[in-house]
């Protein structure tokens, strides 16, 4: 008996990777062809692994496309930043922040994108680990600029297994403006799923309406949006 549960436990957790591994395709397509014609974003980009995919990509470039973004508060320099710089570069007037907590990164970072423009301010912020395996920055809050974002991503710091990156509710409200997304990449984690629940259950405490979308691929993005924004829920 117990061969036949691991055999289809094992049937169960393939047939998933699967059809990650199909979704991660398509949407890899749908990005592709949606920048071939961009005028502001020309950088290769390489996902996967530990960087986003292409679902969370495809959903900011749309978001940024509509040149409605006038502030970016990013958490973690990767993939998805190329394409945040490249959308500074084109809009000289917006404000975009990136943390993150690795200066050798930071470094190699700046000396490969050329898109890097003085509207892009890349923080360094310490990770600490205060409790058992809970990567936090310290000093979060203070650290950056105290403005209302318009678009958050969270993709940082390192994944923990309950509660993970909650950094980003220490700023909730207060710094979150009236139209807003955010993105949360690595859903499919438990960690993630419940910062995310409690990203909710704030904005709930404090009457601001919102809607929620997802987007699958061999990870899983959340997003959350003003009710005027609800359209980037089901792109």
């Amino acid at each position: 008996m117990n061969k036949v549960v691991a055999w289809f436990k094992n049937v169960t957790q393939s047939l998933e990777y699967i059809k990650r591994q199909n979704n991660e395709l398509i949407w890899a397509e749908v990005f592709n062809s949606t920048i071939v014609d961009s005028s502001w974003f020309k950088q290769s980009v390489s996902p996967g692994r530990w960087a986003v995919g292409y679902p969370l990509l495809y959903v900011l470039y749309r978001i940024l496309d509509e040149k409605s973004v006038n502030s970016i508060l990013e958490l973690g320099l990767g993939q998805s930043s190329k394409m945040t710089c490249s959308y500074a570069h084109s809009q000289k007037s917006i404000k975009h922040i990136v943390v993150d907590h690795n200066q050798e990164w930071i470094d190699f970072f700046k000396g490969n994108i050329s898109d890097i423009v003085d509207n892009s301010d890349i923080i360094l912020c310490n990770m600490s680990s205060p409790q058992p395996e809970q990567y936090q920055y310290e000093n979060f809050s203070n650290s950056i600029p105290d403005t209302k974002y318009d678009l958050i991503i969270v993709d940082a710091p390192y994944g923990s297994d309950h509660n993970s990156r909650n950094d980003i509710l220490q700023i909730i409200p207060e710094r979150l403006s009236e139209t807003f997304t955010i993105i949360f990449d690595d859903c499919e984690r438990i960690g993630e799923q419940e910062t995310f629940n409690s990203l909710l259950a704030i904005l709930d405490k404090n009457n601001i309406p919102y809607s929620v979308g997802e987007y699958s691929g061999m990870k899983d993005i959340k997003i959350v949006t003003s009710p005027n924004k609800s359209y980037f829920c089901t792109l």
